[in-house]
């Protein structure tokens, strides 16, 4: 009574159904393309395999939406996962997603419990009215500042560096990188002894 549900889309998307379709799993696994409301499914188990994560909005959803969640410790999920409100792996083999899944089904206790705690780290951090508050607070402060005044660079040390973050994915760079670009070519024209680092994800080449 074991099912697999995936959701998302992308250039992969073909490989994985012939992928299941020739393992024989076809009854088993189910894919539903793109659904902003995929969160909302009636899951009882959330996997997320990823080598790199930031915040992980994904991840969030599926704690909000009471799934127990499995997933590796790495970047933003260590400021809001623990061992109460989420089963961590060492990495992302096999071995280590097959034994996380069966002590998570195997302990329907310890699943809702987690479940019950992801629920609460949500509502604690992340509630719609913590957000609304963190936003208001940064739309206010940008209200009130002038984006052409760089006055507050005019302390750093020349022979420090200012890094550059677009984004890890390819539609944040597109959309952020221009913008930082602009704002890297005002800067320059007060202080040109300024240098700047662009720091991009292992995913992206410099070319790119």
């Amino acid at each position: 009574n074991i099912e697999l549900h995936m959701y998302g889309d992308g250039e992969l998307l073909s490989y994985c159904v012939n992928y299941v379709v020739k393992s024989g799993i076809g009854n088993r696994v189910f894919f539903h393309g793109y659904n902003n409301n995929w969160s909302r499914s009636g899951g009882d188990i959330f996997v997320l395999a990823s080598m790199h994560e930031g915040l992980s909005i994904v991840t969030l959803e599926a704690m909000a939406n009471g799934m127990a969640v499995i997933a590796p410790a790495v970047g933003g999920l260590c400021d809001y996962g623990s061992e109460e409100n989420m089963q961590f792996i060492e990495n992302n083999s096999v071995d280590n997603i097959f034994k996380a899944l069966m002590f998570i089904i195997k302990n329907d206790d310890i699943r809702k419990e987690k479940s019950l705690n992801a629920i609460r780290t949500v509502q604690k951090k992340y509630s719609h009215s913590l957000v609304i508050g963190e936003y208001v607070k940064i739309k206010n402060f940008l209200n009130n500042y002038d984006i052409n005044n760089f006055d507050f660079l005019k302390d750093i040390n020349k022979t420090n560096y200012i890094s550059i973050l677009p984004g890890s994915r390819k539609h944040e760079i597109e959309k952020l990188f221009p913008i930082f670009a602009q704002i890297i070519k005002k800067i320059n024209k007060s202080y040109p002894e300024l240098k700047f680092v662009l720091l991009i994800a292992s995913s992206f080449s410099v070319d790119y």
